[in-house]
């Protein structure tokens, strides 16, 4: 969407009588300019690769079309750069998800055998002979946990973004031409 394109939308939105921009915006004026920009691209698609292609080699056609395209080139390798980050981190996370299913389900048992531990222990009666504090040690289940344990902080991944691996990533490989010999 170019510049003056955003500038007529506001401008009409904010500045426009609203029943007359519901009428505008019923009539299909919009949609009508939205389709003939499509037609254009569609037109002007050849030469806009090859401009693109011109820009890339250093072809310079003019200022404006030359500082454009360094904009755009440089949005596209933050993107690239994000999503070859997003792809490497995912990878290396990949087989998480198995070891948390163990965790969890070692967990569920762990707790059913510790209320099944409660329950034994609350349903045996203290012996008539015995004193407060034996009865009380027979109820009271005493576990023993390290006071240093090492905590497993993430670290911070160095990832290489300029393997050669990542230069074509995506770019869909043309099929040879083959020659048709008389």
């Amino acid at each position: 969407m170019d510049i003056s394109d955003n500038v007529h939308s506001l401008t009409l939105t904010y500045f426009m009588n609203p029943n007359h921009f519901q009428k505008y915006q019923s009539s299909g004026a919009i949609q009508c300019a939205q389709q003939e920009k499509e037609k254009q691209r569609i037109f002007y698609r050849r030469r806009i690769i090859q401009a693109t292609k011109d820009l890339s080699r250093g072809k310079c056609m003019s200022e404006d079309l030359a500082s454009m395209y360094n904009v755009y080139a440089d949005k596209l390798i933050e993107y690239f750069r994000i999503m070859d980050r997003h792809d490497i981190m995912e990878a290396s996370y990949k087989d998480i998800s198995a070891q948390t299913k163990i965790d969890n389900k070692q967990e569920v048992i762990s707790t059913e055998q510790q209320e099944q531990q409660d329950i034994s222990i609350l349903s045996v009666r203290p012996q008539k002979n015995s004193t407060a504090s034996e009865a009380m040690e027979r109820f009271v289940v005493r576990e023993k946990k390290s006071v240093h344990s090492k905590a497993d902080y993430p670290s911070i991944k160095n990832i290489s973004l300029n393997e050669p691996a990542l230069r074509n990533k995506g770019v869909d490989k043309r099929q040879k031409k083959k020659k048709k010999s008389n």
